[in-house]
């Protein structure tokens, strides 16, 4: 994924984001696709920062802890929480 155009990514944020609308994640979660950065963070370039696309969750009424247990069992997810208090 390092060498993935903006475009690409934003596509792929984009089509994850209809994917959850479409199963009815509004029900439990705001999502939103917001801009970030991601560190490459090894080699020449420990704190190179490169652009990014993340598709954010608010969730309504389940805590975190919850939701991460949830997402732990379903196994091949990539994710980085953030308790929005901090730049992830």
């Amino acid at each position: 994924m390092l060498t993935m155009p903006l475009e690409k990514l934003d596509n792929k944020a984009n089509g994850l984001k209809k994917h959850m609308d479409d199963l009815g994640i509004e029900e439990y979660a705001q999502v939103q696709i917001e801009d970030s950065y991601s560190e490459v963070g090894g080699g020449s370039l420990p704190l190179e920062k490169l652009p990014t696309r993340c598709v954010v969750l608010s969730l309504k009424e389940m805590s975190i802890h919850r939701f991460e247990d949830n997402l732990r069992n379903l196994g091949g997810i990539i994710r980085r929480e953030n308790s929005g208090n901090e730049e992830a």
